[in-house]
């Protein structure tokens, strides 16, 4: 998972409860990569990034 550079980690405390935003990005496997995947025993067709876009949060009492 990525951070966007508006999202600041330190800002946040254990404990916290809060809302998260994702940004989900997709790319598609080659065929020739996914068939070779699949030899290999791996069911993989596509490659899914998230990226952690907005954090709120909600209950500081949590």
């Amino acid at each position: 998972m990525n951070l966007s550079k508006n999202v600041k980690l330190n800002d946040l405390e254990k404990g916290v409860m809060c809302e998260f935003k994702l940004n989900e990005l997709k790319a598609k496997l080659s065929k020739k990569t996914a068939d070779y995947l699949a030899e290999q025993g791996i069911n993989l067709t596509e490659i899914i990034q998230y990226e952690l876009a907005e954090i709120k949060i909600i209950d500081e009492n949590a």
